[in-house]
């Protein structure tokens, strides 16, 4: 009974599969886009901060031509210095941003090779089950809960 049960629900979860798989392949794009965006963006805040750089050296040049005051040195410096910091920071964020979404795209890609492996499937096996189901629940003769490894979505975090 509990493996008709599952057998049923797996074929079900990839019959949906086959049917979702413009959507999927529409989220799969954005969610490509959105990728290049943020890598776009890391790129120009690393130019921003080598800009910075060189207009920190420029500070320094001018402080040591006599061109400024030590104190307007220390304070562009400084300037200089919290720019770069949120600079920085905010490569770090998107990175991490990044580094989730490559994260999601395996995990979908891999439940996307499970999911297309099933579809027809007529029989259970271990390596099946293995890779789409993460629990079994049995209430009772009449009910069970089955949870699937994966869920639905593509959106970064």
């Amino acid at each position: 009974m509990i493996e008709d049960a599952l057998l049923s629900a797996i074929q079900a979860q990839a019959e949906l599969f086959a049917k979702a798989e413009k959507s999927r392949k529409k989220k799969h794009k954005a969610l490509e886009t959105k990728l290049n965006e943020i890598r776009q963006s890391i790129r120009q805040f690393e130019e921003t901060i080598k800009k910075i750089e060189v207009a920190k050296q420029e500070h320094y040049e001018s402080y040591k031509d006599g061109k400024i005051t030590k104190d307007e040195y220390l304070f562009r410096r400084e300037t200089c210095n919290k720019q770069i910091e949120e600079m920085t920071a905010n490569i770090t964020e998107l990175s991490e941003k990044l580094n989730n979404a490559h994260a999601m795209l395996a995990e979908h890609s891999a439940v996307n090779t499970e999911l297309q492996n099933s579809i027809g499937i007529t029989e259970l096996n271990r390596e099946i089950v293995d890779s789409l189901v993460d629990s079994i629940i049995v209430y009772d003769h009449e009910r069970i809960e089955i949870k699937f490894k994966y869920a639905d979505g593509f959106a970064i975090r």
